[in-house]
């Protein structure tokens, strides 16, 4: 009986095992599959993020073959990115760059050191070539072994434009322009080179101060660090001595800049010896995401939806002085504090909704369908006020749903200051501070396609400039003409172009001048020059003028040679007057 009342139980017994079975393995598939989704869904964030980001970003095995590139790589070469990935890099890259790359990986691979390639020359579609900076490093799997390379790599192309243009200016410029770093010359245009009687090359690299006359020396050194911080304005003179051991005297103005990254020196000289001479390894989805947002070198941030901070990168954290830790999830603008010094609206929430306004705060802003670009200027951080660049781009799920955004900042205070004193040098004078001779022509050919006419030109000649120099000095020659700079100050409109032309000419451009008005503001100027003269009883400053109309249609350089005629006949006149 027992025997059968236990056979019968068993059979139910099984099945409950069985089931308990089945339920398990189905759990254990839910899982696996929640795990996998999961894992899909943090590698398309990540290649998402990747493909927002300014910078391009690759990753090639050991034998240099990629194996994921972003957008802006794709961008980069000019080509998709079935076209790039399993080709080896070297087909896309010109045989120098190629070379270096393969020295350099080397490098990485057995030290396992991050290393930059400055001049990564990329060949684009159309078989133009791209100049672009590349940050490379390391990749490893999870047991430590090398798998291969990633790299950041950024267009330089535009900065090489400018600054072959800046170059060009200086190359172009009638008095000697150069960079100094640490006692040596980093650039030296060919003006200031000629002043030593070398080529640039023999002078790239060696020190200021060996050419210097030994006497002057420590004079020079006292006098540039006053300029240097702010305590002197005026130039200062000393003797040059070139490779034949003969030595001539030069003018010089300096003004700290930064070159390269480093504290420097732009000066300015003109020889007045004869009349004058300027960015880790990436493992599994979510830790690879740091390390790339950390990797970057502009100062990078990541909010969702909801506007909380979800990445911090260092090189945020070093532009504003806030630690991630400080700052990750919060949200209510708060990241907004270190830049505005209040809770406020920035770009990155107009990604997030385009409805927001930011104040005005921006300027140069552009757009390309979500992504938008724009310039910061006077921006208070760490007592200090920045002109900032700023990317912002939105940041979508596989769903298509906008999920957070990304924003990139770069401080370009530098280099606006740069720009800013390279324009100037173009264009002004040194010693007067009025426009330049390449200025002014550059304006008579625009004036000459516009439509400002008449316009008028007036030419100045310093009388006595000569004596002046050989009597009183080149010092009081130079403060001579200053003071005709701030005559001409006095007199004419801020609409009209006042130049120095030569060593003691002047010409002034008169856009929608006509003759007769052209003559009222000569008796004028003629008026201030007198009660000018009446601060300088002991050294009058007498100048002969010429002035002559253009009408449309006209060469204002025919009209400036007959004003420089009328100027001339004026001259003459006095000389015989005062035989």
């Amino acid at each position: 009986m027992l025997k059968e009342k236990r056979d019968r139980e068993m059979p139910g017994r099984d099945v409950s095992d069985l089931r308990s079975r089945i339920l398990e393995l189905e759990r254990q598939v839910t899982a696996c599959r929640e795990t996998e989704k999961e894992l899909r869904e943090s590698e398309t964030r990540y290649r998402l993020i990747l493909d927002n980001i300014e910078d391009c970003y690759f990753e090639v095995d050991l034998a240099g073959n990629f194996t994921f590139c972003n957008n802006a790589t794709c961008r980069m070469f000019g080509r998709s990115r079935d076209e790039l990935i399993g080709v080896n890099n070297r087909e896309y890259t010109t045989p120098e760059t190629f070379r270096r790359m393969y020295e350099v990986f080397s490098k990485i691979y057995l030290t396992g050191k991050p290393a930059d390639i400055t001049d990564y020359e990329v060949i684009v579609r159309d078989g133009s070539i791209k100049p672009h900076e590349l940050t490379a490093s390391l990749m490893r799997d999870q047991s430590g072994k090398p798998v291969g390379f990633q790299g950041i790599a950024r267009d330089v192309s535009e900065i090489r434009y400018a600054e072959k243009v800046y170059r060009t200016i200086a190359e172009r410029s009638f008095s000697g322009v150069y960079v100094t770093c640490k006692g040596k010359y980093q650039y030296i245009n060919p003006k200031a080179a000629s002043y030593f009687g070398c080529t640039q090359e023999e002078l790239i690299g060696t020190g200021t101060m060996h050419l210097v006359h030994p006497d002057d020396r420590a004079l020079l050194k006292k006098h540039a660090s006053e300029m240097l911080k702010g305590k002197r304005n005026t130039p200062y003179e000393f003797r040059l001595l070139n490779k034949d051991d003969d030595y001539g005297w030069v003018m010089e103005s300096v003004t700290p800049i930064r070159y390269g990254g480093e504290p420097a020196v732009l000066g300015n000289c003109i020889d007045i010896t004869q009349r004058k001479r300027a960015e880790n390894v990436i493992k599994e989805s979510e830790q690879r995401l740091s390390d790339i947002i950390n990797f970057l070198p502009d100062a990078t941030m990541i909010v969702d939806a909801k506007g909380r901070v979800i990445a911090w990168n260092r090189a945020m954290e070093e532009m504003t002085g806030v630690k991630a830790d400080d700052m990750l999830g919060k949200g209510d603008y708060e990241y907004a504090v270190p830049f505005y010094g209040e809770k406020r609206p920035i770009l990155i929430n107009l990604v997030l909704n385009p409805d927001e306004k930011t104040g005005g705060i921006y300027s140069s802003v552009t757009k390309e369908g979500e992504t938008i670009t724009a310039e910061a200027v006077n921006v208070s951080m760490k007592n200090e006020k920045k002109t900032l660049w700023a990317k912002a781009a939105p940041i979508f799920n596989t769903a298509g749903e906008k999920t957070g955004a990304i924003e990139s900042i770069r401080d370009i205070t530098e280099q606006k200051i740069v720009e800013k004193q390279l324009r100037y040098l173009s264009t002004h004078d040194s010693l007067t501070g009025l426009y330049s001779r390449d200025f002014f022509e550059e304006e008579i050919s625009r004036f000459e396609r516009g439509r400002a006419f008449p316009v008028s030109v007036v030419m100045l000649d310093v009388d006595d400039l000569k004596w002046v120099n050989d009597t009183l000095g080149h010092n009081a020659g130079d403060v001579l003409l200053k003071r005709v700079a701030q005559v001409l100050g006095m007199v004419f409109r801020a609409d009209d172009i006042a130049a120095r032309i030569g060593g003691d000419e002047f010409a002034v451009l008169l856009p929608g001048t006509g003759i007769s008005a052209a003559k009222e503001i000569l008796i004028r100027f003629r008026d201030s020059l007198e009660n000018h003269n009446r601060e300088y009883p002991n050294c009058p400053l007498s100048l002969s003028v010429g002035v002559a109309e253009g009408a449309k249609g006209d060469s204002l350089a025919s009209v400036q040679k007959k004003a420089d005629e009328r100027m001339y006949r004026e001259k003459l006149s006095k000389k015989k007057s005062e035989s």
